[in-house]
């Protein structure tokens, strides 16, 4: 997740450069490949964040036990079915009790190198350790040590890097004699919440050997893309344009018939590889485009896009939709109605769908006010505690 914390995060960084260690346990599995100690926070550390995190945001931190950070790599799937390495982030709670795991799937991020297995930290990574989950956070593909290019809004590959990364983590708690009590819950904001969805989905289809989906949290994601789209094209108007020039780059690696020639606007489709490559950060690639739509897209493709259903790029969104299943686990949708970025509408659409489907396990927490970036902070406290009303007596 991209927002909050930074103050919490700038004490991490410089406890990270004092405590961070190149000793990492061995393990042998399926699909852990390997594991490299980056710090231990300790409980004094612990108060340090806790005391920001009160100040900025009215949430303590449990400073009962010291946490563990592991940088982990694992074995997934490329878009095109190819095995691939990915990385991702491991936070240990230092507790004798049976840990519950907790996959944290992370908000658009532009800079390869600005996740958690790269930088040591996620702030909500160690909140919810300190709480006593046993905590993973994945890049995803093209992010951290993946050199691809990030798959953006991609469901197969999407859920394949959270669920690889979910049963890597088994084998290395197995191997390091960490007792998991079986529960697994999910969460993430805005792409979080979209990856949290195509996990849940593809989980409830195939469940992972030993763990049972106790509860999934999807946040402000885009589950309906199909509708998003066409919401946003016809607004003309978008105020975070990268988002859709991620899509697009994506899509156009991955699928022949999602063309940059055919879609954007001289000199877009020669320009935009060469910044959405990793290094540029979102507001960087922002300041190359416009949030003036007309200025970007040619405008009869924008008008066929919207006219026709079997427009290539609205087929393509509807392969990657990450609503349409009947959730059995319990789940807790939150999203802010004024959210410019990732319209409301996804949150009614797959409330809808869920309830055709005669799904009872979902509920929906609808923020009045607010728009995307400050609705993350109230949305992941209102999951802290639905999570711990979940959790099983003595786990945590």
């Amino acid at each position: 997740m991209r927002h909050g914390f930074k103050s919490f995060l700038l004490l991490c960084a410089v406890i990270f450069i004092s405590s961070c260690g190149n000793s990492a346990p061995e393990t042998v599995g399926t699909h852990f490949l390997d594991a490299e100690s980056l710090a231990t926070l300790s409980t004094a550390d612990l108060a340090d964040f806790s005391d920001l995190a009160q100040v900025e945001y009215g949430v303590s931190l449990n400073t009962g036990h010291a946490i563990q950070i592991y940088k982990i790599q694992y074995q997934t799937k490329d878009p095109f079915g190819n095995d691939t390495l990915a990385s991702g982030a491991l936070f240990i709670p230092q507790s004798s009790n049976p840990l519950p795991l907790l996959s944290i799937q992370h908000g658009t991020e532009f800079l390869r190198k600005n996740v958690a297995s790269q930088t040591g930290f996620d702030a909500f990574g160690i909140l919810a350790a300190s709480e006593g989950y046993l905590t993973l956070v994945p890049d995803y593909l093209g992010l951290g040590d993946s050199t691809l290019l990030h798959p953006y809004h991609h469901e197969t590959s999407t859920a394949n890097a959270v669920i690889d990364m979910i049963r890597a983590v088994q084998e290395f708690a197995a191997a390091q004699k960490l007792a998991l009590n079986g529960q697994l819950f999910l969460a993430g904001y805005s792409e979080g919440g979209y990856a949290t969805m195509a996990t849940t989905k593809a989980l409830e289809k195939t469940p992972i050997s030993n763990l049972t989906l106790t509860a999934s949290a999807p946040l402000a994601g885009a589950y309906a893309l199909e509708a998003t789209a066409i919401h946003i094209l016809k607004a003309k108007t978008y105020p975070y344009p990268a988002f859709l020039a991620y899509l697009l780059a994506a899509y156009h690696q991955i699928y022949a018939d999602i063309s940059l020639e055919d879609s954007l606007l001289s000199p877009y489709p020669q320009e935009l590889p060469n910044f959405i490559d990793g290094t540029h950060d979102g507001d960087s690639i922002n300041e190359q485009l416009s949030t003036d739509l007309t200025l970007v897209l040619k405008s009869d493709y924008r008008a066929d896009f919207l006219q026709n259903p079997q427009h290539p790029l609205r087929m393509r969104l509807r392969e990657n939709q990450v609503y349409e299943f009947k959730p059995m686990a319990p789940m807790l949708l939150v999203h802010c109605k004024q959210d410019t970025v990732v319209p409301f509408l996804n949150a009614r659409i797959a409330m809808e769908h869920f309830a055709i489907e005669g799904s009872t396990a979902v509920e929906l927490e609808a923020i009045p006010t607010g728009d995307h970036s400050e609705c993350a902070i109230p949305a992941i406290l209102k999951v802290k505690v639905w999570f711990a009303a979940l959790l099983q007596p003595g786990s945590a």
